[in-house]
């Protein structure tokens, strides 16, 4: 009973920061007219929809920033220009050591 009672209040503190306040009455209601062995393939079920909804929430409002910032275009480090300003050609070669040591499978938190 107590994991069933964990996992329904992880759902319903997931629909709730999904903004969708009437879920849980409607969850309860089903719940109570549904086998009670059930109850936590349900939980589990609606745990994973809200995980998903959550992740492609974040995703699209990353993509969404992105879009946003109206970047002119995509640029790697071997075509950005350091000596269009004193202070990127003083960084350059620290820049580059840099770039040239972090591991594409181990990116840095600020990065990956």
């Amino acid at each position: 009973m107590k994991a069933m009672e964990t996992e329904k209040q992880y759902v319903y503190t997931s629909l709730r920061d999904l903004k969708l306040k009437y879920f849980p009455e409607t969850i309860d209601q089903c719940l109570e007219d549904q086998d009670p062995k059930r109850h936590l393939e349900a939980l589990d079920l609606l745990k994973k929809c809200c995980e998903k909804e959550k992740s492609e929430r974040r995703t699209a409002q990353i993509a969404a920033r992105v879009k946003s910032a109206k970047f002119r275009q995509i640029q790697s480090v071997e075509q950005y220009d350091f000596n269009h300003s004193k202070m990127t050609q003083r960084i350059k070669n620290t820049y580059l050591v840099v770039h040239n040591n972090i591991e594409k499978d181990n990116l840095p938190k600020a990065i990956g």
